[in-house]
């Protein structure tokens, strides 16, 4: 069972750590980096990622609640043949949870290692928005920004990044990030690939993404 530390493949949430440092942030990315893409929908499909039909064929549907916090609870499809996990953590994260993501859940293949999921929280202000949030981190990162977009998923506001990284097992990645809040949480999904292999995982990350549903009260 691989562990989702904050050193596994990426150093992306401590990115997201030091990016909440500057809280006087209040700029957007560049127009540059806002550029169009000629089709989101093929860099990060968001419609059409599965059937009825796949649910309970192709698909699970899974129910966790992470750190045993029923405000954590959420529940998402996953696919078969993918593995997953509750992360486990240093109780300390939780009594900083305002000062960065604390990892709540791990998903990947089974049968390889070339693309793989995350799902954090934070707790912010009403103010920080899901696209000032990843302002924040844009802000910070050394990675590119390939493509940005705001969405609905089943009545769930969300905002959305593709951003190209490098990866010190694999070179460069894609990873797709998708923010949304829920009360005082914010709630990110990271679906992680080798940029080689992401025309393969795409639809499955999109799958990861736009299933992901709060369900804590």
């Amino acid at each position: 069972m691989r562990s989702f530390s904050l050193s596994t493949h990426s150093l992306l949430f401590i990115v997201l750590g030091s990016a909440l440092a500057a809280l006087q942030f209040t700029g957007r990315i560049s127009a540059a980096q806002e550029a169009a893409t000629p089709n989101r929908e093929d860099l990060f499909p968001s419609t059409s990622v599965y059937t009825p039909a796949d649910v309970g064929k192709n698909l699970s549907r899974q129910e966790l609640t992470p750190h045993g916090n029923s405000k954590l609870s959420f529940e998402i499809l996953v696919p078969r043949g993918w593995q997953s996990e509750v992360s486990e953590i240093d109780p300390a994260q939780l009594a900083h949870d305002s000062e960065s993501p604390v990892p709540m859940a791990g998903f990947y293949p089974s049968n390889a290692d070339d693309a793989w999921a995350q799902i954090l929280y934070i707790r912010l202000p009403q103010d920080v928005s899901p696209a000032s949030f990843i302002d924040r981190m844009l802000s910070k990162d050394g990675g590119t920004l390939v493509a940005r977009q705001a969405g609905n998923f089943s009545g769930r506001a969300v905002e959305e990044a593709l951003v190209r990284a490098e990866n010190e097992d694999f070179g460069q990645v894609l990873r797709r990030i998708t923010v949304m809040r829920r009360g005082e949480l914010l709630f990110i999904v990271v679906g992680t690939a080798a940029e080689e292999a992401y025309p393969k995982y795409k639809k499955t990350l999109g799958v990861l993404a736009t299933t992901f549903t709060p369900a804590g009260k």
